[in-house]
């Protein structure tokens, strides 16, 4: 009976060039700090891939406002976050703010709040959050996004349960004010 002697050569990780587990090939990264501990970061990353995505898709230039969001608005689309980031991201804003939104993506602007408004804000929400997702390392797969849900009316107001890190960042674009949140669970 003959013997064969295989040569094995190290496997590294593409990303960080750690050496990989030789049986799984897998590599344990360091976990990131808790939401909290990383406020200084969201904040810039949010700006920017809200920046992309409206002058890339939607033609137009937006302005960081330093006004608090509104305490109430007409629409709300949310993109959840699940994975190494636990969360919900939401683009919220009022009637003419979403019309204007949907005028941009469809090339006529609504005159009312209707199906393609509301298929306009989520779909600005999910490209916010696909945008945002991008930019964080490590993140590419391992955190998804849920399908956008859309939420209308005069009265209603979004609640994060517990134990929840909650950032908010204004904007306008042509003189229409809408913001964004992100809610993180530690």
């Amino acid at each position: 009976m003959s013997t064969q002697t295989i040569s094995v050569e190290p496997i590294t990780c593409p990303q960080c060039k750690t050496l990989l587990n030789p049986v799984s090939h897998a590599v344990s990264h360091p976990v990131p700090p808790p939401a909290a501990h990383r406020s200084a970061e969201w904040i810039p990353l949010i700006r920017s891939a809200v920046q992309e995505v409206f002058e890339k898709m939607l033609g137009c230039e937006v302005v960081d406002r330093d006004a608090a969001p509104l305490e109430k608005s007409d629409l709300s689309a949310m993109v959840g976050l699940a994975g190494e980031l636990v969360g919900m991201m939401a683009v919220c804003c009022d009637k003419p703010a979403a019309c204007a939104v949907a005028g941009r993506m469809l090339g006529e602007e609504p005159p009312e709040i209707d199906d393609c408004v509301r298929d306009a804000l989520g779909e600005v929400c999910n490209m916010v959050a696909g945008s945002f997702k991008a930019r964080v390392p490590g993140l590419e797969k391992g955190c998804s996004l849920s399908v956008p849900t859309v939420l209308t009316g005069a009265d209603y107001r979004l609640h994060s349960l517990a134990g929840v890190v909650h950032f908010a960042v204004s904007f306008s674009f042509d003189g229409l004010p809408f913001w964004i949140t992100l809610d993180l669970h530690e």
